[in-house]
């Protein structure tokens, strides 16, 4: 398994690439609001999600943000998710935490997993 941060920009991923190559990966990006739509600040979010195809496991995933630290808090999710194994419709249920200031009601990682789940 792999991470990466960068730091001086919001992008933030991991993978599980050794396994990966023994899978049928199926992945889905989506861009989203980073916060409540009538905050000044924030952007958008862009979520990369990948999935093996017959299982639904998570494989692994990536996140770009516009603005500040969005992709990195959100990344935690992800590393749950590969590090437990869980599949897309389990994460598409997690219970992230709300706050307008640094979220949206649907969390974008959350939304990514709702939309590979019906894609699968």
């Amino acid at each position: 398994m792999s991470t990466f941060v960068v730091v001086g920009g919001d992008a933030a991923g991991i993978s599980a690439a050794s396994k990966a190559k023994r899978e049928d990966p199926i992945s889905e990006t989506i861009d989203a609001k980073s916060r409540a739509g009538y905050y000044p600040e924030g952007g958008t979010v862009r979520v990369t999600l990948t999935a093996d195809r017959p299982s639904g496991r998570v494989l692994g995933g990536s996140l770009v943000s516009e603005y500040g630290e969005d992709a990195v808090h959100r990344s935690h999710a992800l590393v749950g998710a590969v590090t437990e194994g869980i599949t897309v419709d389990e994460l598409s249920d997690y219970d992230l935490a709300y706050a307008p200031h640094f979220n949206t009601t649907w969390d974008p990682v959350l939304t990514a997993a709702k939309v590979l789940e019906g894609n699968r």
